[in-house]
């Protein structure tokens, strides 16, 4: 009952998991968790023949924290934390109604649960660039010569780039999860789990990048044009099949005697002991019927906490009609920058479920800005300013080269920009941009959420807004950043507002 409560209350983040292994590549082994999860509590069995369920009610408290994460996730339209809280909240529930003895023994079967959960994608940008650097280094041991700028590679044979594909994440994620359950089925020394656990992410992490160092090199010195053209992504998880088997072959050479076999002790009574068979009898019925009634209440219980965030959210729920906090942005340019009438810039983010999206160019003399702006009025789930989904990457004749930070001034206030370098076939453009939520501006989405957060608990309206500025270059990115520099001195961002939305 407690967990089909679980599951109904929160279907959408039950399902929301289940959409992402059947849309990833990096995340098709969660199908695979809830089976192992199972076989690892199968090898305990005896272990728990011998325990006695024993609710535990100190339990509600963490589950209530819980279901307290997951509110705050929802709020902030933070899909990952709900998604973390959730399969924590099925975790705890065992610990509430089976009691602390028998969470023991399952404890690291509940806590593989949480592989399941899709997370990681923020390890895809630095992944990337020890896999060009990795790359770089190797050929240039190999005597190979190779221009590098950023994810981009240039050898005599041709041009390379080190895409999110070939940042090895999935590999990496998946291996990681196989790799854990490897240690903790082999070995019974925590020291040899651990050991094995971190040689076998390094192992990971190297051989992407001997995959792909040897696809640059058959290319230089067979063919670029049949590299370039073989399936990485098959081919990579081929590569990523004889690695695993390598460090498994490997563990198993350094596994504990008997380790495979080894389970628990049972208990078992004192043979000096005796117990008349009607007392015995008489005896069990109610330890049966007391631990039947403490763990239906504690279910209960249970289930009234976990119902309280998603009814929480029904009722906090804003109204469609006082849901507008801003209106679109205008802005105010001064001489010697102009509007032209057409837009030029061959440059379109996209960011889901925006209400207003602008783009604009502006031109001093032979210097060119582009202006991007997506105004969210109201945000809410599928509909939200941060998003994995939203990119200002803009389309497949744009790819990015490197990305980092800027200090700079707009509207005369210091500002961290977000900065990237874009490249297309025929040109290399530098983007700023930023986030605006409630009259605070910030570059950092973690930044921007909590904003997001708190402007929902004190009631006021969660609108905001990306805006981003881009202008080409051909030699140096300087140049962008001047003409940028330029453009904000003379730029202002004007907000309208309602009664509803301080500034």
């Amino acid at each position: 009952m407690a967990w089909g409560a679980l599951l109904g209350l929160y279907f959408p983040t039950a399902f929301s998991l289940v959409e992402t292994w059947s849309h990833s590549n990096t995340y098709g082994h969660g199908f695979l968790i809830l089976p192992m999860s199972g076989y690892l509590i199968w090898r305990e069995r005896h272990r728990l023949a011998a325990l006695i369920p024993k609710a535990n009610s100190w339990a509600l408290l963490l589950l209530g924290g819980s279901a307290g994460a997951w509110f705050l996730g929802r709020v902030a339209s933070v899909i990952v934390v709900q998604q973390l809280a959730w399969v924590t909240m099925v975790a705890v529930m065992v610990w509430a109604l089976t009691g602390t003895k028998v969470t023991k023994v399952l404890f690291f079967p509940l806590v593989f649960l949480f592989f399941a959960v899709p997370v990681g994608e923020d390890l895809i940008p630095p992944l990337q660039d020890f896999t060009a650097f990795f790359t770089v280094k190797a050929l240039q041991l190999s005597g190979i010569p190779v221009f590098w700028e950023g994810r981009y590679l240039t050898t005599p044979s041709g041009r390379w780039h080190v895409a999110e594909a070939c940042a090895g994440v999935g590999y990496l994620i998946s291996g990681a999860t196989l790799g854990v359950f490897f240690a903790w089925i082999v070995y019974r020394s925590w020291v040899r789990r651990v050991i094995f656990v971190l040689a076998a992410v390094l192992v990971l992490i190297l051989a992407n990048g001997m995959r792909a160092y040897g696809i640059t090199l058959f290319g230089y010195l067979v063919d670029h044009e049949l590299a370039a053209g073989v399936d990485h992504l098959l081919g990579g998880w081929a590569f990523f099949s004889v690695v695993m088997f390598l460090l498994f072959w490997v563990g198993l050479a350094k596994r504990e005697p008997d380790s495979f076999y080894f389970e628990g002790k049972v208990n078992t009574p004192s043979a000096g002991r005796a117990v008349f068979p009607s007392q015995g009898e008489c005896l069990h019925e109610s330890i049966q019927r007391k631990t039947f009634v403490r763990m239906a209440m504690t279910a209960g219980c249970g289930v009234g906490v976990v119902a309280f965030a998603p009814l929480w959210v029904m009722v906090l729920s804003p109204s469609p009609q006082t849901s507008l906090g801003l209106s679109p942005f205008s802005l105010a340019v001064s001489s010697p920058w102009h509007a032209l009438s057409d837009y030029t810039g061959n440059w379109t983010p996209h960011f889901e479920g925006a209400n207003t999206v602008l783009t604009r160019t502006y031109t001093n003399g032979d210097r060119q800005v582009h202006l991007f702006l997506a105004v969210y009025t109201q945000q809410q789930q599928g509909r939200e300013l941060v998003s994995q989904n939203n990119t200002l990457i803009g389309g497949n004749q744009w790819v990015l080269v490197t990305e980092n930070s800027r200090e700079t001034l707009v509207e005369n206030f210091p500002l961290t920009v977000r900065e990237m370098h874009l490249r297309s076939v025929v040109a290399s453009r530098l983007v700023w941009s930023w986030y605006w939520l409630g009259g605070h501006r910030t570059s950092n989405a973690y930044i921007a959420k909590l904003l997001q957060t708190t402007a929902y608990f004190w009631g006021e309206a969660t609108a905001g807004a990306i805006i981003a500025l881009a202008a080409d270059y051909r030699f140096s990115s300087e140049e962008a950043v001047n003409v940028l520099e330029d453009f904000l001195q003379h730029t202002s961002f004007l907000q309208a507002t309602n009664s509803s939305q301080k500034m």
